[in-house]
């Protein structure tokens, strides 16, 4: 009998964790920060969706810009980590930035007028209809 329980509680362990392993998963890659005359662009992981300039000298934030929304889903029981979505590239195209994220989307920032231009995607990643 003790050898019974000890077998179910192995497999019960095993199955928990398999879940756990599922649902988490691995950190994005750190986008390289492009400078771009004199000004420095990144995409810091802890503000996901935003591209960042800073003075590369003293790194004093200039401004932050938002580049889409996620919409998240609380009630539906969707995992934290499973509603995200990290830029991945951020490079110069004629004087402006191109941003890619990781669902495929493509945008473009004026960095004159920070305007945000979708090139494809969409502009809200929306998790909230998950689901339905």
């Amino acid at each position: 009998m003790k050898t019974a329980s000890l077998i179910v509680l192995a497999i019960t362990m095993l199955f928990a964790q398999s879940s756990v392993l599922q649902a988490k998963r691995m950190a994005p890659k750190p986008v390289p920060p492009l400078v771009i005359d004199g000004v420095e662009y990144s995409a810091p992981l802890d503000r996901m969706g935003f591209v960042v300039a800073t003075w590369p000298a003293n790194k004093r934030e200039i401004w932050m810009r938002q580049i889409y929304v996620i919409k998240r889903e609380h009630k539906l029981g969707l995992e934290e980590d499973v509603q995200t979505c990290f830029i991945t590239t951020l490079s110069n195209e004629n004087g402006k930035l191109k941003i890619t994220n990781e669902r495929g989307g493509e945008f473009e920032l004026n960095l004159q007028t920070l305007e945000v231009k979708v090139l494809k995607g969409k502009l809200v990643i929306d998790y909230s209809q998950a689901g339905h």
